[in-house]
């Protein structure tokens, strides 16, 4: 990858009609727009007491943090099948099984600059760790200190809200079933490709195709 290589459109062409679909920009933009869905639930629900609105708004928290967290992965994917094919031969077949925030590391590893500090990756990696722990959900009682109780402690280390909804129950995974958390996860995930562009000196395609599009 060289200076400004990096910009990934939603639709890449390569002549003689072939084109290929990018997907983090899709997911992003789904990302949002699910956030946005719960924050009309916390507010069309303002004051009352826990009841069936919740299970819906449990459903868009939940995608909206599955699918910030996979656009992640699909981004640093793009960047990688995006470059020349020589390299893109090497660098795939290295990189294809490795954990998504290493194949960020390496790939400013390969442009030799530094890796992202701990402290510029501390929110991805947690994001990434709520977001296997839906997708490969494992029930646990609320009293059980396993898997549930250190991801509770992360996303509180974040600043992340509990549900206005849930009195009494703080821990994850309903407890965080909020407007909050959907936000936080997408902004988790533009920040840290944001800070990763930064930091490769390339363009960062997600911002500037996202434009008008924001939660607050």
């Amino acid at each position: 990858m060289t200076s400004n290589q990096g910009t990934i459109p939603a639709i890449t062409g390569a002549g003689a009609g072939k084109s290929r679909v990018n997907f983090s920009l899709y997911h992003m933009r789904t990302a949002i727009k699910l956030a946005l869905l719960a924050k009309d639930i916390e507010e069309a629900n303002k004051g009352k007491e826990f009841g069936a609105f919740f299970e819906e708004l449990m459903s868009y928290v939940t995608a909206t943090v599955i699918i910030a967290g996979t656009g992640l992965e699909s981004y640093i994917n793009e960047l990688f099948l995006n470059m020349p094919l020589t390299q893109t031969e090497i660098f795939w077949k290295k990189m294809e099984r490795k954990p998504t925030l290493k194949k960020y590391d390496e790939a400013l590893k390969s442009r030799n600059y530094p890796i992202l500090s701990t402290e510029k990756k501390a929110s991805a990696e947690t994001l990434i760790m709520v977001r296997n722990a839906l997708v490969h959900f494992k029930p646990q009682w609320e009293d059980e200190t396993r898997t549930h109780n250190e991801i509770t402690r992360e996303l509180r280390k974040e600043g992340v809200k509990t549900s206005p909804f849930m009195k009494g129950g703080s821990t994850f995974p309903q407890g965080f079933m909020s407007y909050d958390m959907a936000k936080w996860a997408v902004n988790t995930s533009l920040q840290f490709v944001d800070a990763f562009s930064v930091k490769a000196n390339i363009n960062n395609n997600l911002t500037q195709h996202l434009v008008g599009l924001s939660l607050e």
